[in-house]
């Protein structure tokens, strides 16, 4: 009998000024990627929905793109156009838990539930079996409905809308397997950052913040005369970072012997970011301490940054210095289990924000 082999999709993460999108193959040690695109838009993505021909030429680049195989994608919304919140309910006796939630959610949308498309990626029951924790993803109709028809004039199948909670867990699980305790699992981005807190059953808690790379290049603008030019910013931050943590301004591993230039510029930068990183690092103190309220002694295996963390040198060091929790920068196309040596595309830190759309190719959706 033979068998259809399955494909899969492209995943395209629309954020609010930036669009990426990524696909995966499948080699004999696993997956590897085939291809990678990125583009940034002048215009905030979610204000140029009233205007949709503006969007279109964005994601016909995609379909046009001969690196991509298939027309069928994946996407996730603008954080503008989904609501997310922690939910905690009791199932009346004549109601249903989906009914429960529905009610629950109504409560908190700014506009009607019945335009509504909702998703609860963790539900999970208490102890006195009435009682339920859960998340709620929820967005509009109409923007899905804009979105697809937007897809559809671009040449593109949209099988799936996913939400970044459940993109970026997909993603860990595979590169980590079983998350045995409490994980504390980040994408940092260019304005807008997620932060959530999972076990390996449940989603214990999660929260967007205005804070990404974005903030730290125009700091460095405002206090280093750059000519405006938002490129060198990045490449300090991401070879300086906060290197000067350690203060040896000595030789680091890997690294050589540096001299007192670059150790002068070491400690400008660390004390131009460090203000801006620290606001950072109070999210993680904030969701610590709701574990910890939650649940007695909590067991945190891990805080794994993902996306643009990978460009702020030493950033993993400082959070783990700081919230005392183990913490790891991941790049997921430099891990192994995406078997690397067999992809077609280049492989640099600059691919590390590929990390949302990379969990978001990862959802197999067969091809009809």
């Amino acid at each position: 009998m033979f068998k259809l082999k399955d494909k899969l999709p492209i995943g395209i993460d629309i954020g609010n000024h930036h669009i990426y999108a990524a696909q995966f193959k499948r080699v004999k040690a696993g997956l590897a990627a085939r291809a990678l695109w990125h583009r940034e838009t002048q215009e905030d993505i979610a204000n140029l929905l009233d205007e949709e021909d503006k969007l279109v030429p964005y994601f016909k680049a995609i379909s046009t793109n001969r690196k991509f195989q298939g027309k069928s994608v994946v996407i996730k919304l603008p954080s503008q156009n989904i609501f997310s919140f922690p939910a905690r309910f009791k199932v009346a006796v004549d109601e249903t838990v989906e009914e429960a939630i529905l009610r629950e959610a109504a409560e908190h949308l700014t506009f009607p539930i019945e335009d509504a498309i909702l998703d609860y990626p963790s539900l999970t029951p208490e102890e006195d079996g009435k009682s339920y924790r859960a998340t709620i993803v929820a967005v509009s109709q109409e923007d899905i409905s804009r979105y697809v028809r937007i897809m559809k004039k671009a040449g593109l199948l949209v099988e799936a809308v996913d939400f970044d909670v459940s993109s970026l867990i997909r993603l860990h699980k595979h590169l980590f397997e079983n998350i045995k305790n409490i994980a504390i699992l980040c994408d940092v981005g260019h304005t807008q950052s997620l932060l959530t807190m999972v076990t390996e059953k449940s989603i214990l808690g999660q929260r967007s913040v205005p804070w990404g790379v974005r903030g730290l290049t125009d700091k460095i603008l405002s206090n280093i005369e750059l000519q405006n030019d938002r490129n060198k910013a990045r490449a300090l931050i991401k070879m300086h970072g906060l290197v000067h943590e350690d203060r040896t301004g000595g030789k680091g591993e890997g690294e050589e012997a540096v001299d007192h230039d670059t150790i002068g510029m070491r400690r400008v930068i660390y004390q131009v970011l460090t203000p801006l990183i620290d606001e950072f690092v109070f999210e993680f103190h904030r969701m610590v301490s709701y574990a910890r309220s939650e649940e007695e002694n909590p067991f945190f295996e891990g805080i794994y940054l993902y996306g643009q963390a990978a460009l702020i040198k030493h950033l993993d060091a400082y959070i783990e210095s700081r919230v005392g929790i183990q913490t790891l920068q991941v790049d997921p196309l430099r891990n192994e289990v995406f078997a690397p040596e067999e992809g077609d595309v280049p492989y640099s830190p600059d691919n590390a924000p590929y990390a949302m759309a990379l969990g978001l190719a990862m959802r197999n959706v067969p091809w009809l």
